[in-house]
């Protein structure tokens, strides 16, 4: 069963979203274990793969066998729903519509929260929009960044997502998307500093411990972020945010340790990279998954923090028949052909994150 359940309690118009405790939890009951990964596209070579003609459906539970266990073990998993559940017929790029078995196949390897601002968010218009926000809140699991009008997004945002009494606070917002206007009266969480400040302040005012702003920005297949992506960082956190966590390059940067006008020293990681997707750039065959350790008490002088790397193998590069996520660890278990691309992108990626503060790395297996 998912560990976020339902919109359990509404405080002063706000989502308080209550976690289970999951006994298989190693970490202690004074630290919070929050896992970000990064982008979850849907181009047609995935749909493809994940496609079963025996019984015309879509299975794409294999995509997640090897990490579902790490997922399902921390308090809260995170990812980038980067696509629409608008129906059929599904599209690959550049206007992505995925099967519903895409989404509960992540809820099912225990995601539980759903970052929608991004810059495909309304790749299918108002319908997409609508259907996408409507199929993950059936699930019972945490959306945010998309709204049906105002006041959803009045009750929803910010989500405060309450774990053993500790509330942390999740922003989402993108650069843009892509173009294409919101249609009225839905709602994106675009980057605007006016209204997050504002969505900052009303985090503290509902009793946030914690509040951490994921962000859809930077470029496509850069390693290295720009001057904006850094100064918007150090804003958020000089404005009251503790953490910040990147995406929509479909590869990774660095992070960095940042030392705010509070005195304390907080994580960002620009961008985690891709998870599931089928972009043919150098270092989009994967990412890495970060983890925070949130002690109950915000007393921390540094941030617990730790990365993993993984790699996914795609069916035409072996004999893997569907689109495969492999944490670093599981080489004897790679299909024929893929440990040296898995190897080269070990090697980008330690080379990427050296670039910056120094991170803890560990092993997911």
């Amino acid at each position: 069963m998912n560990r976020i359940i339902a919109f359990s309690s509404i405080i002063a118009m706000a989502t308080t979203v209550n976690a289970q405790e999951n006994d298989s939890i190693a970490v202690g009951q004074d630290t919070i274990t929050v896992m970000f990964w990064g982008d979850m596209m849907s181009h047609t070579t995935q749909v493809k793969a994940a496609y079963d003609a025996t019984n015309d459906t879509y299975d794409y539970n294999p995509c997640f066998a090897k990490v579902k266990e790490a997922i399902s073990n921390v308090d809260i998993a995170v990812c980038n729903l980067e696509c629409t559940l608008a129906g059929k017929p599904y599209k690959g790029y550049p206007c992505f519509s995925a099967p519903d078995q895409y989404f509960e196949a992540m809820v099912n390897s225990g995601f539980d929260v759903f970052l929608t601002a991004n810059n495909h968010c309304i790749d299918t218009g108002k319908k997409g929009l609508e259907l996408t926000v409507d199929k993950l809140l059936k699930r019972e699991i945490v959306q945010i960044g998309t709204y049906k009008d105002s006041t959803d997004r009045a009750e929803r945002y910010p989500a405060i997502i309450d774990v053993r009494g500790v509330k942390i606070a999740m922003l989402c917002y993108t650069y843009g998307t892509n173009g294409i206007k919101v249609t009225a009266p839905n709602v994106v969480n675009y980057t605007d500093t006016v209204q997050i400040r504002l969505d900052i302040e009303e985090s503290k005012r509902r009793g946030a411990d914690y509040i951490i702003a994921n962000m859809h920005w930077g470029i496509e297949y850069e390693h290295t972020p720009r001057k904006s992506q850094k100064e918007l960082a150090h804003w958020l956190i000089d404005n009251g945010v503790d953490h910040v966590i990147g995406g929509h390059p479909h590869v990774v940067q660095p992070a960095e340790i940042y030392k705010g006008n509070d005195g304390k020293e907080h994580f960002i990681v620009y961008s985690l990279g891709n998870v599931l997707a089928n972009t043919q750039q150098e270092g989009g065959d994967g990412g890495i998954a970060v983890t925070l350790r949130l002690p109950s008490s915000k007393s921390y002088e540094k941030p617990d923090v730790f990365y993993s790397i993984y790699h996914t193998a795609r069916p035409a590069w072996s004999k893997v028949t569907n689109y495969t996520i492999f944490p670093e660890g599981y080489a004897e278990e790679l299909p024929q052909g893929e440990k040296p691309k898995m190897d080269t992108f070990i090697e980008s990626t330690l080379k990427v994150m050296s670039e910056g503060d120094d991170i803890k790395r560990e092993n997911m297996k």
